[in-house]
């Protein structure tokens, strides 16, 4: 898989009335004993104070003809990730 060219966060409250935003992310430096996770972007901390949980999902831009959802939609996996900050 070639290196991505651009990372966009896309996330929203679990809320089917809201729209998704989106936020692009910036390549980061790995240090080291950190996680594989080169690319960041930051949800605005007023946005997270909701009584929803968040969703978001990553648009991964290859340059090539395809774009790649992760996660993607694999077997009975949801194709976004949920947090929910009460845990």
């Amino acid at each position: 898989m070639e290196p991505p060219k651009s990372v966009t966060l896309w996330y929203r409250h679990v809320n089917q009335g809201e729209r998704w935003r989106s936020l692009p992310m910036a390549p980061t430096a790995k240090k080291k004993g950190e996680f594989d996770h080169p690319w960041a972007a930051n949800i605005p901390g007023d946005y997270t104070q909701s009584p929803y949980p968040l969703q978001y999902y990553y648009e991964i831009d290859t340059g090539g003809p395809l774009t790649s959802l992760q996660p993607g939609i694999n077997g009975h996996f949801a194709p976004y990730v949920t947090i929910d900050k009460r845990i």
